[in-house]
């Protein structure tokens, strides 16, 4: 078995050990491999905006090629690495020729065993792959170090009747995915095991929310909350989500609470998630939704994040700072807002959301992650 092989190998076993990581890196940096710089930094951590952007540009030329025999699978345009190593493995539908026809679950199942997958914490399985045919795959202990499972909703109903894993595959996150407002789709989950093993719960939908269509999926939720009583963790994700459409569904969760009071009894965070802020509102255990986080640390292309924010920064303070306004009647005591590692806001940013965040009347506490300022 040649070098690489065997360090790959060995990092399968031993996905988070730096030490190891760093081995492989002088390695590749022998081999004249920008990749061995790509893991060596990203190591050291601390990284500055031009090192960022060089691990950046280097992910996106040769990302395709640290996929290894995994490539044939990936979409690479939402495949995203971290650190020189695949963490979000976004699986592409099969091509329909000779080698690969449509549907086939014998590209997954030759790889089952594959040591790149062990770096893998998100996997999304093409809504034209039946997952009932990719039993070895997705139980492969490769895929021990999995914490998010995204299937369409579809899909996952197959799992009922044809459960395809020989070992148990628990992730913590599962999402659903669904071109409509899940009408029906969410009710027959109730009888999928490794769907009601995970905490937390993403829905993720047509591109574009807006408060009709979160009126819709709102409805659909409570008309099949059996099967989602067991989750602490409720997040609805879209492409683009208008601010309005946001906040209606932030607001949801109390409606829902005074309504029936018990319909969720564990859930402890209700969320929305778009292209440009993610809104998470938690609460303690049988206490009301009082703490918001705004998390404006996006993902950037190639890499995790950026360490400043990118350009559309000021689409994303006023978003954030419209939903702040709208969530007045939710009686926040605590704002929590995240920016990439790095980030600066700008003393007017800072004033606008903070000044938004005001409306609701009863703010204690409002942060910035990196620039703390608790209040008096």
């Amino acid at each position: 078995m040649d070098r690489e092989a065997t360090l790959l190998r060995q990092l399968a076993e031993r996905p988070d050990d730096r030490a190891l990581r760093l081995v492989f890196a002088d390695w590749l940096l022998e081999q004249g491999d920008e990749r061995g710089e790509v893991i060596a930094l990203w190591a050291r951590g601390g990284l500055s905006l031009t090192e960022r952007r060089r691990v950046a540009k280097i992910t996106a030329a040769h990302g395709a090629q640290w996929l290894g025999p995994l490539a044939p699978l990936a979409d690479l345009h939402r495949t995203r690495f971290v650190g020189g190593f695949v963490e979000d493995l976004v699986c592409a539908p099969a091509r329909s020729d000779f080698k690969h026809p449509a549907g086939t679950p014998d590209r997954f199942a030759s790889l089952a065993e594959e040591p790149r997958l062990a770096t893998v914490r998100s996997l999304t399985v093409p809504a034209a792959q039946s997952p009932a045919q990719l039993g070895g795959f997705l139980s492969s202990p490769r895929l021990a170090r999995l914490q998010r499972l995204e299937l369409g909703s579809t899909d996952w109903q197959e799992l009922i009747l044809n459960p395809p894993l020989a070992t148990p595959l628990a992730p913590p996150r599962v999402v659903v995915g669904s071109w409509g407002a899940f009408h029906k789709e969410l009710a027959p989950l109730a009888g999928v095991k490794l769907f009601q093993q995970a905490k937390a719960l993403g829905l993720a939908t047509t591109e574009f929310i807006n408060p009709l269509v979160v009126a819709e999926i709102h409805e659909a939720v409570l008309s099949q909350h059996r099967a989602l009583m067991g989750f602490e963790e409720m997040m609805l994700a879209a492409r683009y989500v208008v601010f309005e459409g946001a906040a209606d569904w932030l607001l949801a969760c109390d409606l829902e609470r005074r309504a029936t009071g018990t319909v969720f009894p564990r859930l402890l965070r209700w969320g929305v998630e778009s292209g440009e802020v993610i809104f998470t509102r938690s609460r303690e255990p049988g206490g009301p939704f009082d703490h918001l986080t705004i998390d404006l640390s996006l993902p950037e292309q190639g890499e995790k994040r950026m360490t400043s924010m990118k350009p559309n920064a000021e689409v994303r303070i006023a978003t954030a700072a419209a939903v702040l306004v709208q969530l007045g009647p939710a009686r926040l005591t605590s704002v929590v807002v995240k920016l990439a590692e790095g980030g600066r806001l700008r003393s007017q940013e800072r004033h606008t959301l903070y000044a938004a965040a005001r409306r609701s009347g009863s703010l204690e506490h409002f942060s910035i992650i990196g620039e703390a300022a608790v209040l008096p």
